[in-house]
């Protein structure tokens, strides 16, 4: 959650100005996203296709890629998940 001993003023601004200069998606992941993520130690990966999901469409849909993604370290998840 952000916070504004977290999140300034200053960052908000500096949010403000990246998102008013972007016009494609790309830009903003790389650009205008990193600003509220700041340096957190959490894993992500972008444009990854996921290809061992199981369908529940039965397949009539592709598989899922989406533009970004965080995610939990396989270790500390609860084996039953």
């Amino acid at each position: 959650m952000l916070s504004l001993c977290s999140f300034p003023n200053s960052k908000f601004q500096d949010f403000v100005q990246a998102n008013n200069r972007v016009i494609v998606e790309p830009r903003v992941m790389r650009k205008v996203l990193p600003t509220i993520y700041g340096d957190s130690e959490i894993l992500s990966k972008e444009e990854l296709l996921f290809t061992r999901l199981e369908s529940i469409t039965n397949n009539t849909t592709v598989d899922p890629k989406p533009d970004l993604y965080n995610r939990a370290c396989l270790d500390s998840l609860d084996k039953q998940v």
